[in-house]
């Protein structure tokens, strides 16, 4: 956006075909009134459009929080009827991710609680296989989302913050 601030742009470059045909109806419109009756209910369809969109992606994020990031993106398409990559699109525009790197952050994020709540990593591996194919693909993600393996990350890397973000969030309940 901000290449665009204090700039004057064609409509083109911001909204490309939407504004073409936007700008054909308006030549066949004389009168101001008419033309910004035709500016109004095109501005509006659009809303409609991306509010619909936003609920599909809501709907989405919405299980996936719920299941902990346990449901395949396919499930998600088969739920909704979208394709995998007409999700990801979505997702990319309204969230800022893919539905699977979500997924991840979910999965992610019901493991590190239970640690940061004081649940030991070798009780915890016992339950991995629920969340996570196997040790390997949980220690990938694991590495991508910490920077170092679990066991590192048990033995060297204080997590006071994570306890006492747990201990904030079940005493405010």
């Amino acid at each position: 956006m901000s290449e665009t601030s204090s700039q004057l742009c064609e409509s083109d470059c911001v909204f490309g075909q939407w504004s073409r045909v936007l700008r054909e109806e308006l030549n066949n419109r004389e009168r101001t009134d008419r033309k910004l009756a035709c500016i109004q209910d095109r501005l509006t369809l659009m809303l409609r459009k991306n509010r619909r969109n936003a609920s599909v992606v809501d709907y989405c994020v919405s299980a996936l929080r719920s299941a902990d990031g346990r449901i395949p993106i396919r499930e998600l398409e088969q739920r909704t009827g979208y394709s995998r990559g007409y999700l990801d699109r979505l997702f990319q525009q309204h969230v800022g991710l893919s539905p699977k790197v979500l997924a991840e952050i979910f999965r992610f994020q019901r493991f590190y609680r239970q640690w940061a709540a004081g649940l030991s990593y070798d009780l915890m591996k016992a339950e991995l296989y629920d969340h996570y194919y196997d040790q390997a693909h949980f220690t990938r993600e694991f590495r991508r989302m910490t920077g170092h393996s679990p066991q590192r990350f048990v033995r060297e890397v204080s997590n006071e913050f994570g306890r006492r973000l747990v201990h904030r969030q079940a005493s405010s309940r």
